[in-house]
C-alpha cells in the first residue's frame, strides 16, 4: 500500500508540472539544436541545411577512450570542450559545425572546396596542438558535394574516409 501511494504522489506532481507548462519546456528543450556539452549545434540542426555545393569534415579524436579510462570522465568531458572551442574560433557564420556524437565532429563548410577544407583542417590541428596538447590528435575525412548529393549520402562516405585515415594510423 505504502508503494502505491509513492506512486499515486509521483502522478500527481507529474500532472501538476506538465499544468504549469513543464512539458512544453521539455519539448524545447528537447528540439534545441545546440549540444549541451560543447555548444557545437547538434544533429537536429542539420535537418535545416541544405545548401548544394559543400564540403563535409568529419573529425574524429583518437584514442579518446583512454582519456576517459585513464584521467576520468570530466578531463574527458573539458577535452570535448576545448576541442569545440576551437572548432567554434574557425566557424563562419553559414559554416555547421556539429557534434557529431561521443568525440565526432561533422563540419558542413557552405562554398568551400576541399583544398580549403584541409587548410582548415591543418588550422585546427596546429591550434589544437598550441592550446590544448600536441598528444590530442583526430583523424579526418573530407568529402565534396558538387553532384547534389544528399547530405546523408555524403555523411556516410566522409565517415568511411575518415575511419580509412584513422585504420592507417595504427
Amino acid at each position: 500500500m505504502l508503494l502505491l501511494e509513492k506512486i499515486k504522489k509521483i502522478f500527481k506532481i507529474i500532472c501538476f508540472a506538465f499544468q504549469l507548462g513543464v512539458g512544453e519546456t521539455l519539448e524545447r528543450i528537447e528540439s534545441f539544436p545546440y549540444d549541451s556539452l560543447t555548444g557545437l549545434y547538434n544533429r537536429r540542426a542539420m535537418e535545416k541545411k541544405k545548401e548544394k555545393e559543400v564540403s563535409v569534415v568529419f573529425l574524429d579524436i583518437d584514442n579518446f577512450k583512454e582519456i576517459n579510462d585513464t584521467i576520468g570522465y570530466d578531463e574527458g568531458d573539458r577535452v570535448l570542450r576545448e576541442f569545440a572551442s576551437v572548432l567554434k574560433f574557425y566557424s563562419r557564420k553559414e559554416d555547421l559545425f556539429v557534434r557529431w556524437g561521443g568525440d565526432e565532429f561533422l563540419l558542413i563548410l557552405p562554398k568551400t572546396t576541399p583544398e580549403e577544407a584541409e587548410n582548415l583542417v591543418e588550422r585546427i590541428e596546429r591550434k589544437i596542438e598550441e592550446n590544448i596538447t600536441p598528444l590530442l590528435q583526430f583523424s579526418h575525412g573530407i568529402v565534396e558535394n558538387r553532384e547534389g548529393k544528399d547530405l546523408t549520402h555524403l555523411i556516410e562516405e566522409v565517415s568511411s574516409l575518415m575511419q580509412e585515415k584513422k585504420k592507417s594510423k595504427k
